[in-house]
């Protein structure tokens, strides 16, 4: 019986942005203005709060296909992973390119990708983000029209403000929910 401790309001804040997110990709704007306008969520909160637990609870009762994947030191069999569960849990193309991807354990880690002529950092959701397109069983996977929800584990409630910011400018995300 582990007691999970979240603020109802936030839960409630995590699924409007989810929603908000989803609203913006299915508007008739340009597709730059709606990867300008989309947020992708870095979903914190000490280690036990139930992150893990809301994610599971909500990702099935929203009706907006998924992926849940956890790091893998290879990001291309990630990236395989995300495609191939959004469209398992979709009916077609369209639905796959609005999907939310949960990312859990360790994406706010930089990591180093040799690119032909020399070594860049990014981090795990803009090297996912530049990947661009993938293409599987004929349907094209636009990795920038999709929203990451990024969950870290903060060590305690009093985070400072600098540290949040810079784990969301690492985790390439543009909104902040906490379980506190």
């Amino acid at each position: 019986n582990d007691k999970i401790l979240f603020n109802k309001k936030n839960v409630e804040k995590l699924i409007k942005q989810i929603y908000i997110n989803q609203s913006i990709l299915a508007s008739n704007l340009d597709d730059e203005i709606k990867i300008r306008l989309k947020n992708n969520i870095l979903f914190h909160g000490v280690r036990g709060t139930g992150k893990n637990t809301i994610i599971d609870i909500i990702k099935d009762e929203i009706n907006i296909p998924y992926a849940d994947v956890k790091l893998s030191t290879d990001l291309s069999i990630v990236a395989r992973n995300i495609v191939e569960q959004l469209l398992k849990r979709s009916n077609n193309e369209e639905e796959a390119n609005n999907g939310i991807v949960y990312l859990r354990d360790n994406f706010d880690e930089i990591i180093d990708v040799f690119d032909g002529q020399e070594e860049k950092a990014y981090t795990v959701v803009d090297y996912l983000m530049k990947i661009g397109k993938i293409t599987l069983n004929n349907n094209n996977i636009d990795f920038s029209k999709l929203t990451f929800v990024v969950l870290f584990d903060s060590f305690d409630y009093n985070v400072p403000f600098d540290e949040i910011m810079d784990t969301m400018a690492v985790t390439g995300c543009d909104t902040e929910i906490s379980t506190k």
